[in-house]
């Protein structure tokens, strides 16, 4: 049986993700505002998307990681 991507792989891909951004947010003294900024965003949506209190989509977790100098890297392996 094949599962889709959606149900099983991209909500861990958002996890990681996440955790990248919010070390490399530690890290590099960036803030949420500073994020928002950047990207033309309100600071609460970027707080909310960092707190996946909106579900944000992995592009939106991409262009985040992007603009703090995140660059991202997809492989995939046979099984």
């Amino acid at each position: 049986m094949t599962r889709d991507l959606s149900d099983t792989q991209v909500p861990k891909l958002k996890q990681q993700l996440l955790a990248q951004i919010l070390k490399e947010m530690k890290i590099s003294g960036i803030s949420q505002g500073e994020i928002g900024r950047r990207l033309d965003l309100q600071r609460t949506n970027v707080n909310m998307a960092l707190k996946m209190k909106t579900k944000p989509k992995l592009d939106q977790l991409v262009r985040i990681a992007n603009c703090i100098g995140l660059r991202i890297e997809l492989s995939a392996t046979k099984k």
